[in-house]
């Protein structure tokens, strides 16, 4: 497996990664470890990260709403609608996403 670290350039031009040999510091990354410090995007997973989407999205939605209407009743009418129909949407859409080859 080919080491990555990052080289002394990169403080002035980003944040590439150069090869580098085994050994040669001790803040090497290797890309397959990358992936050991995320947790798998399960079923579970998903479906929470659909319910902390939608919080912020919902209030947002309602927030604006409100504003341009200047209904609150209106507000959470657009933005109830918005948070059931975009919950189910964006479910599909991540659970899709499983099987676009990596």
């Amino acid at each position: 497996m080919q080491h990555l670290s990052a080289s002394s350039d990169d403080a002035d031009h980003g944040t590439a990664l150069e090869p580098r040999a085994p050994g040669v510091r001790s803040t090497d990354v290797q890309p397959d470890d990358l992936s050991a410090h995320r947790a798998p995007n399960s079923r579970k997973r998903s479906a929470f990260k659909t319910v902390s989407w939608r919080v912020t999205a919902t209030t947002t939605t309602f927030l604006i709403a409100w504003v341009v209407t200047g209904d609150l009743g209106a507000g959470a009418a657009i933005g109830g609608v918005e948070a059931v129909a975009k919950m189910f949407l964006y479910y599909g859409h991540e659970r899709a996403w499983e099987h676009v080859p990596a």
